[in-house]
């Protein structure tokens, strides 16, 4: 496990304050932590011992108490703003046991805007000894400011996110003036997650483009279809974005689904905007 690439931080002794880990083992992750927190080890050692105080608190049931592990929750499936509210005041104070304090967020892409922004002010003026972890698979939903101030790694085994071409047609088919009923009937046979994973992708570049970023270059030929969708207001685009991650977590419930109705309903909505 010491082989993962969290590990050659510690080695590095150049631990950031903010990570983004595109890895969907979190088992590694929770190693790493235990390591990092981990009193008896010595500073050539990369690996936890398991008898410490530290390590012990770890493996309790309770839980080390300089460790926040969120996850997602709800039926919208999201990490709200409260929680990292709490977590901000969490890192507020003085580590238990006079190591590092510690917040996870599993499934990252859970956060909706309003709690990715809240987190800004911790990623930029970070206190002493303390790490933020984003995991996810998803990398392309989580905004480019969070993005701009953590280290990013990458499992080489994971997929890397590419856009589509279905994700492509689809965009191409909301710059006209669409029939959101045409559209539907259209892209019945496509995955809805991916074409969900798109369409936020391209609402980040709207944000983007609102902010005066630079439009990604995966993204340029649409760069019309961004400028004409920036006049919708901010505040309508998030409200968008956190509806498109409730019908995103419906997907993942073992229920039956009418997917032609939900995506005709998140259409509707977006020609509604």
């Amino acid at each position: 496990m010491s082989s993962h690439p969290l590990f050659a931080l510690l080695k590095s002794q150049r631990l950031p304050h903010g990570i983004i880990w595109i890895d969907s083992d979190v088992v590694a992750l929770a190693g790493f932590i235990k390591t990092l927190l981990c009193q008896a080890r010595s500073a050539q050692e990369f690996h936890a011992c398991g008898h410490c105080k530290a390590c012990l608190l770890t493996q309790s049931e309770a839980g080390h108490p300089d460790v926040n592990w969120l996850k997602p929750e709800g039926k919208l499936h999201l990490i709200k703003i409260d929680q990292v509210r709490e977590v901000i005041e969490f890192l507020s104070k003085s580590a238990q046991q006079g190591g590092y304090k510690v917040i996870v967020f599993e499934n990252a892409e859970g956060l909706n805007i309003a709690a990715q922004n809240a987190l800004l002010k911790s990623l930029e003026e970070p206190s002493a000894n303390s790490l933020l972890v984003l995991q996810t698979t998803y990398p392309h939903l989580l905004l480019p400011t969070i993005k701009s101030r953590c280290q990013i790694f990458i499992n080489k085994q994971e997929k890397t996110c590419n856009v589509p071409q279905i994700v492509h047609e689809f965009i191409d088919a909301l710059s006209l003036d669409f029939n959101p009923i045409a559209v539907t009937t259209k892209f019945k046979e496509a995955s809805l997650e991916i074409l969900f994973n798109g369409w936020y992708e391209f609402l980040y570049e709207i944000l983007k483009f609102q902010q005066g970023l630079t439009i990604s270059n995966a993204w340029h030929s649409w760069r019309i279809s961004i400028e004409s969708a920036a006049h919708a207001s901010p505040q309508k685009l998030c409200r968008f974005m956190d509806e498109l991650i409730y019908l995103k977590s419906l997907l993942h419930k073992k229920i039956a689904l009418n997917s032609q109705a939900l995506l005709e309903r998140a259409l509707i909505e977006w020609k509604n905007l």
